[in-house]
């Protein structure tokens, strides 16, 4: 919770979660910069195999801090009129 508080603060930046935790999806409703898309981690490394054209499909969630630099680029859809975005 203290960690959405401070993303709520920073209203000039988006940040988004990728994310089946529905605790934390309601928890994001009250704050309009954070963005929440629902999906398993499945289909996560899907996606991300699918946009990146690699096979992603590591044993432990923990893993997927290795994307942040390529975030911007599977996510693109997303994001055509932020300008600033936070990784969470």
């Amino acid at each position: 919770m203290l960690n959405f508080y401070t993303c709520g603060r920073q209203k000039n930046v988006y940040f988004i979660y990728y994310t089946d935790c529905e605790a934390i999806i309601d928890m994001a409703l009250d704050y309009p910069n954070i963005i929440c898309y629902k999906c398993s981690f499945e289909d996560y490394c899907e996606m991300v195999s699918d946009k990146l054209k690699v096979k992603f499909k590591p044993m432990h969630s923990y893993k997927l801090c290795d994307l942040k630099p390529f975030l911007w680029i599977y996510s693109q859809r997303y994001f055509r009129r932020i300008r600033l975005l936070g990784l969470r």
